[in-house]
């Protein structure tokens, strides 16, 4: 990903360097063309001025950065990484979530568990800390083993008492849950931790 998110900029302090001045003036320009009535025969230039974005961002990846560009360079780079990350832990998520429902005919704690866009951030953020811990699993910890661990997990996110793992009904549906997330974190369908 070589463009920041698209909440890059909001709140950042000014950075020094020409790289971000070049940025800023890119940003009014795109600005004040939005806030400007449409003009039909600009569409040269709006896609001029996004190139442009996109080039400038490029630069940020370059490992010839100049000095004075460093510091805006590396906060694009930590944005874009950050971004990119996120969206792997919450894709891991996600798929660990649905597979579980899946297994378990669609219930999950005794109700009709929900779409994944339905979801808080309360609801999901635990399993956001089950995929962290199936990645984070031991080599050659077994799956039964990572599944016990994971649902411990994702209890403790919520701040209550797991039920004991060996008299869990839910066993199956945490282990295709620790699959699926291991499936996804594995595959090469996503985007990479940091792109040049």
């Amino acid at each position: 990903m070589l463009e920041p998110p698209w909440y890059w900029g909001a709140g950042l302090p000014e950075y020094p360097g020409p790289s971000a001045a070049c940025e800023r003036a890119l940003r009014a320009a795109r600005d004040q063309a939005l806030r400007a009535p449409p003009v039909p025969d600009d569409r040269h230039g709006w896609l001029t001025r996004q190139q442009e974005m996109r080039d400038l961002y490029a630069s940020a990846w370059r490992d010839d950065v100049p000095e004075e560009d460093r510091e805006w360079a590396q906060a694009v780079r930590d944005c874009c990484t950050r971004h990119v990350n996120r969206r792997r832990r919450d894709a891991i998520a996600q798929s660990a979530y649905e597979s579980y429902l899946q297994s378990s005919g669609e219930v999950f704690d005794g109700a009709p568990g929900r779409p994944w866009p339905n979801l808080s951030h309360h609801a999901s953020e635990p399993w956001r800390a089950f995929a962290d811990l199936v990645e984070d699993a031991p080599d050659g910890e077994s799956e039964i083993e990572t599944a016990e661990a994971a649902a411990r997990e994702y209890w403790d996110t919520l701040y209550r008492e797991a039920p004991p793992w060996n008299s869990d009904p839910d066993q199956a549906h945490w282990l295709a849950a620790v699959r699926a997330a291991r499936a996804k974190a594995q595959a090469d369908d996503g985007p990479p931790e940091r792109a040049r």
